[in-house]
């Protein structure tokens, strides 16, 4: 069955044709027209009633059908969570910063919407994966310990410990102006100046064990620093920023020395920049010292587990998601915040940025399938040559929602596929295809339960 879906437009989605969300929707449902002046973010498929996917050519909701047939769904997803269909599926298009938020598991949803429904108003946890439709930057999961304890660093220490070496000034300055040019802009004394010397100190000095607590410390003690001060700090460090100029001049003792601009590209300065351009004064500018930023490739993969710290930045995904609409805030986002609810719910385990990439599982020679480790959501991506005459998708032990991103096929009742359509299929039924028109390769991506996760 072909779906008809909803567009959600949001103010840090893009405008118009830019955006991948709204170009798709226009190219699988023709009475849908862009407008240049508008902003789109999301392309949602599924059963959520804030944009419910309905059945083409029809009214009907995609929920009513599915309780009309609740064997569609599969037996595994009756057991695991009744007559509904426990996932989300979209499409996102991110043009501005996401704010920095994280996502409370089961338990913890239960309880925050006992205590607080008018903002927590489901029970439900709410883990996501993002997989790149286009190049996609994210702030994601705590940096490596030594990367945050460098940002903090007094500078009078970073310095002398670079030249230490003083018998032997000359043959040591070339490895130490080396060492600036990859780390002058590590040492942010105006983050040390919002965490505060006494967490700061707390964190440089804890051993292993001690560790994630003294992180915590830190990490509190920055989301709760007066706006005053932030904005104060802020406006410093980015001042003290643009005042290194296309030239880093470095004095030491008698001797000064000169590094390009180009050894100093830094993708955490130009990064700070453009959230401060968007959110000035937000303390979450101040975050990306605590969080890795990476930027997936297409076909790439983000899980965000619960109680995971993550901001979306920009570029364009697919995206699938337990059916919640629990999100804890603290930062980048005019939106209410939660601070106090954030800082205690986190994790603070480091990693680094490669790390958090998730790594899909080849199921056949054109597909990879991303299991995260929770029941409610797995995707696949199905990537078939141009020279490839028919390829079936095979059946699943659940409903699933089958979204083509590229190309041109037909089924076997002789329905058109094309990019933008979206078809629900019931649990364990196949679908049979057949090239079309040579438009390229197919890109189809299917979202269903996961049903290895028990």
């Amino acid at each position: 069955m072909e779906l008809r879906c909803a567009v959600q437009q949001y103010a840090w989605g893009k405008q118009g044709r830019q955006s991948e969300a709204a170009l798709l929707n226009s190219s699988g449902d023709p009475d849908f027209l862009i407008d240049d002046d508008m902003y789109y973010a999301e392309l949602w498929m599924g059963t959520h009633s804030n944009g419910p996917s309905v059945l083409k050519g029809s009214s009907q909701k995609l929920s009513e059908w599915i309780k009309a047939h609740p064997e569609s769904l599969g037996e595994f997803v009756i057991q695991k969570f009744g007559i509904n269909l426990p996932f989300l599926f979209k499409v996102l298009s991110v043009n501005q910063a996401l704010s920095i938020q994280a996502h409370p598991d089961k338990k913890h949803a239960e309880q925050l919407h006992m205590e607080n429904p008018d903002v927590y108003k489901d029970p439900n946890h709410k883990p996501e994966l993002a997989i790149a439709l286009t190049p996609f930057e994210a702030l994601c999961g705590f940096r490596p310990i030594e990367e945050i304890k460098h940002f903090l660093e007094a500078p009078d220490i970073f310095l002398s410990t670079l030249f230490s070496n003083t018998h032997n000034l000359c043959s040591s300055l070339k490895v130490a102006v080396d060492k600036l040019n990859t780390r002058v802009l590590a040492v942010v004394p105006e983050l040390r100046a919002v965490v505060g010397s006494h967490s700061v100190n707390e964190l440089l000095m804890s051993d292993e064990a001690g560790m994630q607590d003294a992180l915590k410390n830190c990490f509190h003690s920055l989301m709760t620093c007066s706006k005053e001060e932030i904005e104060t700090q802020l406006r410093a460090l980015l001042t003290r920023l643009a005042s290194l100029g296309r030239f880093l001049w470095v004095e030491v003792h008698s001797f000064v020395c000169a590094a390009d601009e180009s050894s100093l590209a830094d993708q955490d300065t130009t990064l700070l920049q453009s959230l401060y351009q968007t959110y000035p004064g937000d303390v979450g500018c101040f975050c990306i010292y605590f969080l890795n930023h990476l930027t997936l490739q297409p076909g790439e993969a983000l899980y965000l587990a619960p109680n995971e710290p993550h901001a979306y930045l920009k570029g364009d995904c697919v995206e699938c998601m337990a059916c919640s609409d629990n999100v804890v805030r603290a930062g980048l986002t005019p939106k209410p915040k939660d601070v106090s609810t954030l800082c205690n719910m986190l994790t603070y385990i480091c990693e680094s940025a490669s790390a958090k990439r998730f790594p899909g599982i080849r199921e056949n020679a054109y597909t990879h399938i991303f299991r995260p480790p929770v029941p409610d959501f797995a995707v696949a991506r199905i990537n078939v040559p141009n020279s490839v005459e028919d390829y079936l998708l095979k059946p699943r032990d659940s409903a699933s929602i089958v979204l083509m991103v590229n190309g041109h096929a037909k089924t076997s009742n002789d329905l058109h596929l094309r990019r933008g359509s979206v078809v629900f299929l019931p649990a364990h039924q196949p679908l049979q295809l057949y090239a079309a028109e040579r438009t390229g390769p197919l890109l189809i991506f299917q979202a269903m339960c996961n049903t290895a996760c028990v």
